[in-house]
């Protein structure tokens, strides 16, 4: 599962090891399917890619994902970017 953020907003970002959040960079690559595409078989959106809403919140992305790894693992201290 892939979310599209501004680049650079999540350089800071830091999660433990053993999460499997990966963070990539402006020079990553990655497939997306066509904007229209919302529904199986294959690779589709899960949420509508709109002109308004192409990007997702990088600050709702990693409190989002900081609760769920906290959920799972539990706390693990880390600061939140800054």
């Amino acid at each position: 599962m892939y979310w599209l953020i501004r680049p650079g907003t999540a350089a800071s970002w830091v999660f433990p090891g053993i999460a499997y959040v990966r963070v990539l960079g402006t020079a990553s690559w990655v497939a997306v399917p066509p904007r229209d595409r919302v529904c199986s078989p294959g690779m589709h959106w899960a949420k509508p890619v709109t002109e308004r809403s192409p990007l997702t919140s990088s600050a709702a992305l990693y409190t989002a994902l900081s609760a769920v790894i906290a959920d799972e693992l539990g706390p693990r201290g880390a600061a939140a970017p800054s």
